[in-house]
């Protein structure tokens, strides 16, 4: 069982309700954030998490924004900005089942 949250406070205050459940993170429950906050890889153990760098973040909103600007709209298209994944403490490997 994997839990994805959104939001820095919410994925704290889970962990903190997993923990007083009685649900050890990852050994009983995997956890994944939506988002990255810096405190994901100060924490132990580090959160898995989702992360967009900002380098790429400003390069392609500063393009759809200029798109915008100059051809007064985007074109039909996707205009996806794909995140990153950064693996952490928070998620548990799969083991092969023996039959």
């Amino acid at each position: 069982t994997a839990l994805l949250v959104a939001k820095a406070l919410p994925v704290l205050m889970v962990v903190f309700y997993l923990l007083k459940r009685g649900l050890a993170v990852p050994e009983r429950v995997s956890l994944i954030a939506r988002d990255y906050d810096k405190v994901f890889v100060s924490v132990s153990p580090a959160i898995a998490h989702y992360r967009i760098s900002d380098p790429t973040y400003n390069n392609r909103l500063a393009r759809l924004t200029l798109s915008m600007v100059n051809q007064g709209g985007l074109p039909r298209r996707s205009h996806l900005i794909i995140p990153q994944f950064v693996p952490g403490g928070t998620l548990r490997g799969i083991s092969a089942s023996k039959t």
